[in-house]
């Protein structure tokens, strides 16, 4: 309106000239239809050019009205330069960077499901036994060892919680230590569940070097993969952790010798909501993350997490790969 307003004014500037003039009358009538076609001709190609210049401030606000309502990411165009490409850009960003919070948020709520789960189920058992009187010295020193656990892994979620604060600076996460100091944390956080199952956890080729890395992330995906491991091995089986780095890329493997993963659900393994996946991990009472949100965890520092079957004996193995900082 305001464009149609403003090109119009000369017209009836003209208008107005030419009745008061002393101008024929064809004359005059003449040049007003002339200048009224110009005006309407100028009218149309503003209003398109107008259109063209609106359409980036038309497709941000599409953007933010189905992502707010619907949750849907757009993909809207990051290669212009002008400031209706700088627009769509920062707008993109903007929802990007909501939506990767909104998934940390998800993420988190699950780790606290649940890590706050476990405790509750064992203190229900607790009190069936105290109201059986049937807990001796042996229960009750393996109920000591659970808790004292359960306590730890609490602990890391709320470290973890506390690293979330500032998802844009994840370097204040780093920390160094060894990589066998890592390992065998992790090794204590199972202990209660690979004693109940007699299993044996060993180390084989693990470096002792001192390495940068964002520990309560890795402490929590490894100490959930080795859960993982003894929860698919045979009572008494043995599962072995190897380490090694290459050109920075630092690989910590769980190899376990239980049943394996079935070809068709090793593509599955890390999505979320998958009957074949679930049918090799099932949603049963677990300190585990389960296997989505551990590769969720560690491409949330740039590392992954890759599932194989052993090729020279039976069992699973999961390899976490994570790319050692240069700078320090």
């Amino acid at each position: 309106m305001v464009a149609f307003i403003g090109i119009h004014v000369p017209l009836f500037g003209i208008i107005g000239y030419l009745l008061s003039s002393q101008l024929e009358s064809s004359s005059a009538w003449s040049i007003a239809i002339f200048t009224l076609i110009m005006t309407l001709v100028a009218t149309g190609v503003t209003l398109f050019i107008l259109n063209k210049l609106l359409k980036p401030v038309i497709l941000a606000k599409e953007a933010l009205v189905q992502f707010k309502e619907y949750s849907k990411i757009p993909d809207l165009p990051k290669d212009y330069s002008d400031e209706g490409g700088v627009l769509m850009r920062e707008v993109q960003n903007t929802i990007e960077a909501l939506a990767s919070i909104q998934e940390e948020r998800d993420n988190v709520i699950h780790i606290l499901r649940h890590d706050l789960q476990s405790p509750i189920n064992n203190s229900l058992a607790i009190l069936e036994l105290l109201k059986t009187g049937t807990l001796d010295t042996e229960a009750i020193e393996s109920l000591e060892l659970n808790f004292q656990t359960q306590r730890k892994r609490l602990l890391t979620s709320i470290d973890y919680v506390k690293n979330q604060k500032n998802l844009q600076s994840r370097k204040n996460a780093l920390v160094d230590i060894s990589i066998r100091d890592i390992i065998i944390e992790a090794i204590k956080n199972v202990e209660y569940e690979s004693r109940a199952k007699n299993i044996k956890i060993k180390t084989t080729q693990v470096k002792e070097r001192i390495v940068t890395i964002p520990k309560v992330i890795l402490d929590r995906v490894l100490t959930n993969l080795l859960d993982n491991a003894i929860k698919h091995s045979k009572d008494s089986d043995t599962i072995t952790i190897e380490s090694s780095i290459k050109d920075d890329l630092l690989k910590i493997q769980i190899i376990d010798s239980g049943e394996g993963i079935p070809k068709d659900v090793i593509p599955l393994l890390f999505k979320i909501d998958n009957k074949k996946r679930k049918a090799y991990d099932p949603d049963k009472p677990s300190m585990g993350l389960g296997l989505y949100l551990c590769q969720k965890l560690m491409h949330s520092v740039g590392g992954r997490i890759i599932a194989a079957n052993n090729t020279t004996s039976a069992g699973a193995n999961f390899t976490i790969e994570y790319i050692l900082p240069k700078d320090h």
